[in-house]
């Protein structure tokens, strides 16, 4: 489950399967098929995949494939995520520090630079200015291809 990932949009995947296929006739006599090979799409939309094909011998005289896939991320694909997660830390340290300016702002003046209404219509437009950037912060998240989901599940142990 690429949801689960905690190295998002580092994660790498590995996948290896063997195919083996016969038909049975009507004297219930098992005929061995021979696969000449298995195709693997190599790019999807979130994902590039490294196929490696090759024929097994087995023992019993069936032919079989073995199929290894390495499943990785494209690198445009790690660039938009990537993008996409700094304005996410920018926008947090935005926020930040607005509130620190405030702060600064409110407990730093002697009372004789502003009057209260001018103070309240700053406060205004820097609450206002937060609550967008919280309401954005989720919806960039989001806009992340296959991004891990805030349930919590990479925080906790």
């Amino acid at each position: 489950d690429v949801h689960n990932t905690r190295l998002y949009p580092f994660d790498t995947y590995l996948v290896s399967t063997s195919l083996r296929v016969s038909t049975s006739t009507s004297s219930d006599e098992e005929v061995p098929v021979t696969l000449s090979s298995l195709p693997v799409l190599r790019e999807v939309s979130s994902f590039s995949i490294e196929a490696q094909d090759s024929l097994l011998l087995t023992g019993d005289g069936f032919p079989a494939r073995h199929l290894e896939l390495r499943v990785h991320r494209p690198r445009s694909a790690k660039a938009y995520a990537m993008l996409l997660f700094s304005t996410n830390w920018l926008l947090c340290h935005f926020n930040l520090a607005i509130v620190a300016l405030y702060a600064f702002r409110t407990f730093g003046t002697d009372g004789h630079g502003s009057s209260k209404e001018g103070r309240s219509k700053g406060a205004t437009k820097l609450l206002a200015g937060v609550l967008a950037v919280l309401l954005v912060i989720p919806q960039l998240r989001d806009a992340m291809p296959d991004a891990p989901g805030f349930d919590g599940k990479l925080t906790s142990p």
